[in-house]
Formats: C-alpha cells, sequence, structure tokens
C-alpha cells in the first residue's frame, strides 16, 4: 500500500476514490495534451489483462464501467478528436478473451502486442492477426513488437522493424505496429 488508500490492487477497478484519481489524471492529459493534432491515441490502461483480480473484476463487469466511464470522461474533455482504447498483453488470442472491453462503443480500437516466436516471421505473425480478428469492426492495432517478449538479437529485431512496417500495409492492420 506505501501509505495509500487502496489496501488491496485487486480492488483498484472497484474503488470509487480511484476513479476519482483517474478522473483527475485524465483532466491532466486531456488539458496538456487534448488539442494537440500529433497524439495518435489515448490508451486507457497497458496490460489491464494483468491487474491483480483482472479477470474477475472484468467477468463481474465492474472493469468495463471503469473503462466505459473513464473514456467517456476523457472524451469530453478532449479538444481532438482522438482514438481512445486500452491494451490486453501477450497476444490476439488472449485480446478475445477481453473482447468485452474492446467492443465498448467509447472504444475505437483494438490494441495489443504481436510478440513471435523464434520460428515466425513478423509478417507471418502480422498476416495471421489480421485474419484472426478480420472478423471484429474495429480497426486492430498491435501497440508492441519486435523481437520475442523477452528480447531477442540486433539482426532479429531490425528485421522485424522492417518487416513490422511493410507487412502491415497488406496484413489488415490499422497502421504499422509500435516497436517495444
Amino acid at each position: 500500500s506505501n501509505a495509500g488508500f487502496l489496501q488491496d490492487a485487486g480492488n483498484f477497478f472497484r474503488e470509487k476514490e480511484v476513479r476519482k484519481y483517474n478522473d483527475r489524471r485524465n483532466r491532466y492529459i486531456a488539458a496538456r495534451w487534448g488539442a494537440d493534432t500529433r497524439i495518435f491515441a489515448m490508451e486507457q490502461w497497458s496490460e489491464v489483462d494483468l491487474v491483480n483480480q483482472g479477470r474477475e473484476t472484468y467477468a463481474d463487469g465492474t472493469m468495463l464501467d471503469f473503462h466505459r466511464h473513464a473514456a467517456t470522461h476523457y472524451t469530453a474533455m478532449s479538444q481532438g478528436p482522438h482514438l481512445i482504447t486500452t491494451h490486453v498483453c501477450s497476444n490476439w488470442r488472449r485480446s478475445l478473451e477481453f473482447r468485452q472491453l474492446f467492443d465498448l462503443p467509447e472504444h475505437s480500437h483494438w490494441a495489443g502486442d504481436a510478440y513471435r516466436s523464434e520460428k515466425v516471421h513478423i509478417a507471418d505473425l502480422l498476416r495471421a492477426h489480421g485474419q484472426y480478428l478480420r472478423h471484429v469492426m474495429k480497426p486492430v492495432l498491435a501497440t508492441e513488437f519486435g523481437g520475442t517478449s523477452s528480447s531477442a538479437d540486433y539482426a532479429k529485431v531490425t528485421g522485424d522493424i522492417h518487416g513490422g512496417l511493410w507487412s502491415s500495409l497488406f496484413t489488415h492492420q490499422a497502421g504499422t505496429p509500435f516497436l517495444w
């Protein structure tokens, strides 16, 4: 707790006090960067699936309600038509386990990872993601990629950068993946 009010991180999405502080944070972000046309998107959370008791708060709707409120609150204060979403780590199959988060009308796109095994080329991975999520009715964007989730040597990461940039044009992605 480090002397904070939240005694258990698993209650993050359940505590009203957290929502109040998150609203303040969003207000600052909107005031600071909300009119900047260079901002591509606002990601509410990175790796939301790793939050303690994340599956429980997702299943009971608490996480969905938190994200719905936060997205609506931020959008009302932002001066630009910025995209907004949240992020699930690992791969697109895992993001489908949290599909309701991305299906919220307040979220504009899907965000997830595109890490690969040593045996899979980045172009093949992005193609598989595009085909796997083709039925999703929102844009899909890989916001983390480059090597495996535990790193890679220079040549593989360089190859991923090149392959990720070019293959994203042909793989049903909303844009080029973001190197992590």
